[in-house]
């Protein structure tokens, strides 16, 4: 617990209205749980404003109110009016905390793609070399054997100044965590300091909330500001090379980097390369599959190098660490052919998942795919060109359409599209249908969800998972298969 002053003590714009010394048992934002002594935020978001709902968290017994505009507040209450009730969450909690970020090694991995492979990957190197380690994004916010599910790749403030509290007392040394260009440009981690930051590359996407892929990179940018210049960079990405120019303090990584891979062998069970790092070089096997898995091998390889970690532990963390699920993850069946699911979702993602398709050497590549709705529209024409070059049979379908009309977006997805391309507006519809039609040889790549394991259409989050309905699929076509040979 802690005085309301003291929480405030580095906000300049704060003004404060009643009792300084309101003991605050409690941060929240969502006036349904207020309890007793709690200090609640009015924050506006998309759907609804706080603001609306500072009489409710009252009633329930808040002890203090943040605030960010002009209202008129209840008699005799305690509040605090600030620029923006958003902004002030990262201070605030971050004193409520006792500062958690300043007694770990912080570790932030941003780019379009490649984040939660690259974390998944270094958090594995860390741990081989005694480290342990939370890991904080897409597909969850791991800490120690716990798993929690992840509203958001990057957590609010509050959250995560919770998470990292919780790691400590874990027992946790070190902190690997996605950073998205929302976190950034929105403030969630503007408290915090960074031991490295790592920058994977940087592609359309999220030009619904950027104005445009300059403000997305200048987004990216403030990670590396926040661990002063000190990190890793991909010399393959123009934005990479920029980010080099502007830091002296970073580690290379790429075909023409400090940290390159050289005589890749790909298969569909994994990769072996040449590890070639400073002073280095190794062949490794890895379990990943495919280019773009090499290249975040050696984002984290770079990563782990900036750090101080030992060449051996970063051999030893790559060789032992198994993909996230939902990134090129494999659905086993007893056919003679391969399906995978993947979380490819933005153009240079899905490109860069259909070579990897075609490195592997099939007889035929069919991709199944959909782009999401209420998000940015200009990539999926893109999306469609892409998919009709790459692959030889492409089935285009619903991802989470959201509040926009599944017909509609496929729509605007078939401009880029060909005569290879099919589409089904219902997603299980659409893989059975897929699946159905592989023969020897075929790989299947159903792309958009990876891990996943829901849907959402219009308001409603129905329970969906690529990976069950393709073993269904599977069983049908095999029960199938079988009738007919009796």
């Amino acid at each position: 617990m802690k005085k309301l002053s003291e929480l405030i003590i580095g906000i300049s714009d704060a003004t404060l209205i009643g009792n300084k010394d309101a003991v605050i048992s409690r941060l929240i934002t969502d006036s349904r749980k207020i309890k007793e002594g709690d200090l609640f935020f009015a924050v506006r978001g998309a759907h609804s404003d706080g603001h609306a709902h500072i009489a409710e968290a009252l009633s329930k017994g808040a002890s203090a109110i943040v605030y960010d505009r002009e209202i008129e507040l209840p008699k005799n209450i305690t509040a605090v009016r600030v620029k923006d009730s958003y902004q002030a969450l990262a201070p605030i909690s971050k004193v409520f905390y006792d500062a958690p970020a300043s007694r770990m090694k912080m570790i932030g991995i941003t780019g379009t793609n490649g984040k939660t492979t690259t974390a998944f990957l270094l958090r594995s190197i860390l741990e081989t070399s005694g480290i342990k380690t939370s890991l904080l994004g897409t597909v969850g916010y791991l800490i120690g054997n716990k798993t929690i599910d992840a509203p958001n790749t990057t957590p609010d403030a509050l959250l995560l100044n919770s998470l990292l509290s919780e790691s400590l007392e874990a027992g946790i040394d070190s902190v690997v965590m996605e950073v998205s260009s929302h976190a950034l440009k929105l403030g969630r981690v503007s408290e915090m300091k960074f031991e490295c930051g790592i920058f994977t590359n940087l592609t359309q996407d999220h030009l619904d909330f950027h104005s445009d892929m300059e403000d997305y990179f200048e987004s990216k940018l403030k990670l590396f500001e926040l661990s002063n210049g000190k990190g890793a960079v991909n010399l393959d990405d123009r934005y990479g090379l920029r980010i080099q120019s502007l830091f002296s303090n970073v580690i290379s990584f790429g075909e023409n980097g400090s940290v390159t891979a050289k005589n890749i062998d790909y298969k569909i069970d994994g990769t072996k390369f040449d590890l070639i790092m400073p002073g280095f070089s190794k062949r490794i096997s890895t379990r990943l599959v495919g280019r773009p898995n090499v290249w975040n091998c050696l984002a984290s390889a770079a990563g782990a190098i900036s750090v101080g970690i030992e060449m051996n532990d970063i051999v030893a963390g790559l060789e032992s660490a198994d993909a996230p699920p939902g990134r090129f993850e494999l659905v086993p069946t007893n056919e003679r052919f391969a399906i995978a699911v993947d979380y490819a979702h933005t153009p240079d993602a899905l490109e860069r998942l259909l070579q990897t398709g075609r490195e592997l050497k099939p007889r035929r590549l069919h991709l199944l795919f959909g782009c999401g709705g209420d998000r940015d529209r200009k990539k999926r024409p893109i999306m469609g060109e892409i998919a009709e070059r790459l692959a030889d049979k492409v089935w285009i379908t619903s991802d989470n359409p959201r509040t926009e009309a599944p017909e509609k977006i496929i729509d605007e997805i078939m401009p880029g599209a060909g005569s290879k391309s099919h589409r089904i507006c219902d997603r299980r519809e659409a893989i059975f249908k897929a699946v159905s039609e592989l023969q020897e040889g075929d790989i299947l790549l159903v792309a958009g969800k990876g891990h996943e394991t829901y849907q959402i259409i219009g308001t409603e989050k129905n329970h969906f998972d690529d990976r069950e309905v393709v073993r269904d699929a599977v069983i049908m076509r095999e029960e199938k298969k079988r009738n007919r040979s009796n």
